[in-house]
């Protein structure tokens, strides 16, 4: 029903603004911080002409609206939903360690990953820095915390995965742990 009134401030049509001035053409990002907008910012004059709205803001901008895009963003759930603040307190964020990610240790991933035909859908590092990739027929791979054992360990990804292909097993795995490449761990699921 378009027959409803909507109150909204001038910094909500602000940031809804499609103006190109302050959203990118092509990604339709806004190119500056909705903290940004001055919170004194008024509508300075308005007038409609035909299905489109066209403002000017106390900082002297323009910007048109169609009709039917400011209606579809009144209605969305976004704005229907409650806003509150968010409470950092209540949201426990994991520490991560970047210092053990070094730029190194990701090159020698991909390297390994070019130089082999593995198929890795996944790199996960762990808050702690320990290092888990996911292949597409192996599966869960725990590699561990030692970058210096990666190219040992994609070395033994390659050939693991070469002679389960042969006798069809890598259906069967679980996971691999080649914490310790010398003596990898395989676990498989029972029937």
């Amino acid at each position: 029903n378009k027959n409803k009134n909507y109150e909204v401030n001038a910094q909500w049509l602000y940031e809804h603004s499609t103006n190109s001035e302050i959203r990118d053409n092509y990604t339709n990002q806004l190119l500056i911080e909705a903290a940004e907008i001055d919170e004194h910012l008024y509508v300075k004059s308005a007038k409609i002409n035909k299905n489109v709205l066209q403002i000017q803001f106390s900082d002297n901008s323009k910007h048109s609206y169609q009709f039917d895009y400011l209606y579809n963003q009144l209605e969305s759930e976004e704005f229907k939903s409650k806003k509150c603040l968010w409470n950092k307190e209540s949201i426990k964020i994991p520490k991560y360690n970047f210092l053990l990610i070094n730029e190194k240790m990701l090159s020698d991933i991909f390297i390994a990953i070019e130089n082999y035909e593995l198929e890795i859908v996944k790199i996960t590092f762990s808050s702690d820095g320990f290092l888990t990739v996911e292949e597409k027929d192996l599966k869960t791979i725990f590699l561990g915390f030692k970058p210096n054992l990666i190219n040992n360990q994609f070395q033994k990804i390659n050939y693991l995965k070469n002679e389960f292909k042969k006798n069809s097993f890598s259906k069967k795995i679980d996971n691999i742990d080649l914490t310790n490449p010398d003596k990898p761990k395989i676990k498989v699921f029972k029937p």
